[in-house]
């Protein structure tokens, strides 16, 4: 299954220079100090294209000897068809524009460039009807970590470890073989299996521990998770205000980058179950694989992610990752993806937690058996039980 591109390159504008950039861009690639790859056809204005081709015709055999500017001009006049007064004068104004330093030149490209991409991506959403701020701040992410400079990974090879994810008291197992909670997290399960209990105990604890938690439920309602937190957490007055005192029910993921941008830190979303997602959403436009694969995109800006899958009836009794309902976009966006089973139907009391996929890694299969605490709360038995505080 391959991922569907989001901008269609063939319908992407170039922006134009404006004269001054155009001019320095030009006398830098007659001088041989810029390559034409630099900038395209497209973004010249018609005198400009002129000095492009004839340079192109220069550069055939890759070539960066200066060019004079008469031949420029002899070779755009006699060869390309340019009117040679209007050329003539324009050619002057390149050659009297001079080149600043090429590092100015190079900022002033790539930041043209950013506007650029955020035009076209603003253009695409507008066109297909859905608006996300978060591609917007991708693109100036993206940028931003360039800088116009190529660092070989060989300089940053040193104490090399895999991601370090957060560590979940309680979840021995899950810390030791996975690493802890990183990037996106899937847990896939039958019914009454324990998932939406197991979500709810990791977003307590990395509520009480570590970054505030969206959690998105379509599944339970406020009053319900109110009630489980309290159950799980053994009315604990203390634990309970720890727990809960950064942790955010919402029901309506359409204001997901809203919501992001009142947190404004880095914090885990929950969704319960992402199979909800379309059909809980106001405006139906984004498919259950766009949503997917936004809220893979979170991983960029620190934000950790826990989604919670129904299973085809077909794959209720087997450890896999191919009976995810509705989406196959989710066994390529997951870190790591978790299937719980019930070794006996009529006991959800005990719960079998298979690990389907590790991406950083390389534990596979059983990981360990959780045992409810008072229904709403699991125990992993292969870890020592601890008195609660």
């Amino acid at each position: 299954m391959t991922r569907k591109s989001k901008r269609d390159p063939s319908q992407s504008i170039r922006l134009p220079l404006n004269s001054k950039l155009e001019h320095a861009v030009l006398c830098g690639m007659i001088d041989g100090d810029l390559n034409l790859d630099k900038v395209t056809l497209e973004e010249l204005s018609k005198e400009g294209q002129y000095v492009y081709k004839a340079l192109q015709e220069f550069r055939k055999d890759n070539r960066k000897d200066e060019v004079s500017f008469k031949a420029v001009f002899f070779h755009a006049t006699e060869l390309l068809g340019a009117e040679p007064d209007e050329f003539r004068d324009f050619l002057k104004s390149v050659e009297r524009a001079g080149v600043p330093q090429i590092e100015v030149v190079l900022d002033s490209l790539s930041r043209k460039q950013i506007i650029n991409d955020l035009v076209n991506e603003a253009s695409a959403q507008i066109a297909s009807g859905g608006y996300s701020l978060l591609s917007l701040k991708g693109l100036l992410a993206q940028h931003s970590h360039d800088k116009n400079t190529l660092v070989p990974l060989g300089e940053d090879m040193e104490d090399v470890s895999p991601p370090e994810g957060l560590e979940l008291p309680g979840l021995e197992s899950f810390n030791k073989e996975v690493g802890g909670l990183f990037g996106l997290w899937v847990i896939s399960g039958m019914p009454a299996a324990g998932k939406s209990t197991l979500a709810l105990m990791i977003a307590l604890t990395v509520s009480a521990l570590y970054m505030p938690v969206l959690y998105y439920d379509f599944e339970q309602g406020k009053s319900v998770i109110r009630w489980h937190a309290h159950q799980g957490l053994q009315g604990n007055e203390k634990r309970i205000r720890q727990a809960t005192s950064r942790l955010y029910i919402r029901h309506n993921i359409s204001m997901l980058e809203r919501d992001l941008e009142m947190v404004n830190e880095p914090c885990l979303v929950v969704v319960d179950s992402i199979q909800k997602v379309a059909k809980g959403i106001t405006y139906r436009r984004e498919s259950l694989e766009t949503w997917v694969h936004k809220l893979e995109g979170l991983k960029q800006f620190g934000h950790h992610v826990l989604l919670i899958s129904e299973k085809n009836r077909a794959h209720y009794d087997e450890a896999s990752m191919s009976g995810y309902k509705e989406s196959g976009e989710i066994e390529y966006a997951a870190d790591a993806a978790f299937d719980l089973l019930l070794p006996s139907e009529d006991n959800s009391s005990v719960v079998d937690v298979h690990v389907v996929k590790n991406r950083h890694h390389k534990f596979h299969g059983h990981l360990t058996t959780l045992d409810r605490v008072h229904d709403f709360w699991f125990h992993d038995r292969c870890q020592k039980p601890k008195e609660i505080d």
